[in-house]
């Protein structure tokens, strides 16, 4: 069942409460990325590289899938999921450590006194 005129003006109202009444916010909704980036060149190839260092992450290879995450975040800096995924990809890379028994020492002594 189709909403009537005046049902997108109440949804309006109460989902968008800065727009003046009677203003229809009929845009299509966005992701968090394309809200806070711009469509560029440089943004889909950060895009290209991000995909290809998650890939590669899967297969194992993460120093390959860190240097893509690198080049990405040097590439397009507004794109949040670059810095994010190459954050998670330092965690998976301290938990297969930690996994193996192999502790590092000196990592334990920074996260105990961050200074």
């Amino acid at each position: 069942m189709a909403a009537s005129k005046n049902d997108e003006t109440v949804l309006d109202s109460i989902f968008s409460p800065l727009l003046p009444l009677g203003d229809s916010s009929q845009s299509p909704p966005q992701t968090e990325n394309e809200i806070n980036e711009e469509i560029t060149v440089e943004c889909k190839k950060a895009k290209e590289l991000e995909t290809l260092g998650v890939e590669k992450a899967e297969e194992g290879d993460f120093d390959g899938a860190l240097e893509c995450f690198n080049e990405a975040c040097e590439i397009c800096p507004l794109r949040s999921s670059c810095f994010n995924n190459r954050a998670q990809l330092w965690r998976l890379k301290v938990n297969l450590f930690e996994n193996d028994g192999r502790i590092c020492n000196t990592m334990m002594e920074v996260i105990d006194d961050p200074r």
